[in-house]
């Protein structure tokens, strides 16, 4: 759902002037980011994505197709952020995701966060140029293996917090136990989501993400699990330990919900 701050008619209309005066020969253009997703606040700035077909030098080195270009600007006050990408580094990204296998965890961990956030945000985006080549690339996508990717990252991710909150419990170490168990529980949740389709890989929206889960229960449970008693190593180190085994029953859902996809 776009922002209420700012209605979609007037972020494609913004998107659409800046892209008509510096990239009106793009292959495709499309508006995305927090705001188009509803996240974003009065302080977000709107994404803008423009994909070349054959990209300039200038726009995208010849030799470095993952590189790209990044265009900031003011309209009033609210800031836009354009980034130039070639089309072939999007098609080829597309094909990868769509060609891995479910449940591949060396698979998944070749794709990097930035990619995943790249296709995340192609999937949310709204076309304001070349619209037909926009849906003809969306085609090419595979939703549910890219939250399949994201999940398998972050449970990966959550084992290995876990790990280190263990270590640092059985260290007497309370504020690395604290620290680490949070990482735990926060990965185990966002394996969960993305277990049941959510491709949003950025951590910062995760009570946005659980809102739009709608699961009330998961919600208080994570909250109550992130609140410490006091700062006192004892109730720090048994705050670890409570949040660990939340964080175990989590990963365990999440194993459940994937297999049953």
């Amino acid at each position: 759902m776009p922002s209420e701050i700012f209605p979609v008619s007037m972020l494609t209309d913004i998107g659409s002037r800046i892209v008509t005066g510096t990239h009106a020969d793009a292959a495709i253009a499309y508006i995305s980011g927090s705001l188009v997703e509803g996240y974003g606040t009065e302080t977000s700035d709107l994404d803008i994505y423009v994909v070349y077909d054959n990209p300039t030098p200038q726009q995208v080195p010849a030799d470095r197709s993952d590189l790209y270009a990044i265009e900031t600007d003011f309209v009033g006050e609210l800031r836009t952020d354009t980034e130039v990408w070639s089309l072939q580094w999007l098609t080829d990204l597309a094909d990868r995701i769509s060609g891995w296998k479910p449940m591949d965890w060396l698979g998944a961990q070749s794709f990097e966060n930035r990619d995943l956030d790249l296709a995340h945000r192609f999937r949310i985006g709204l076309p304001i140029l070349g619209e037909d080549r926009f849906h003809a690339l969306y085609e090419r996508f595979d939703w549910q293996r890219l939250a399949g990717i994201i999940m398998l990252k972050r449970f990966l991710a959550y084992t290995g917090a876990a790990e280190d909150a263990i270590g640092s419990v059985d260290a007497g170490r309370p504020v690395a136990s604290m620290l680490h168990s949070r990482d735990a529980l926060g990965y185990a949740v966002d394996a969960l989501l993305s277990a049941h389709g959510n491709t949003n890989p950025k951590p910062k929206w995760r009570e946005a993400k659980l809102t739009d889960l709608g699961d009330a229960a998961l919600t208080k449970l994570y909250t109550e699990a992130e609140l410490d008693r006091s700062s006192e190593p004892a109730d720090l180190t048994e705050g670890a330990k409570r949040r660990l085994s939340v964080a175990s029953g989590i990963a365990a859902e999440v194993l459940a919900v994937a297999l049953e996809a």
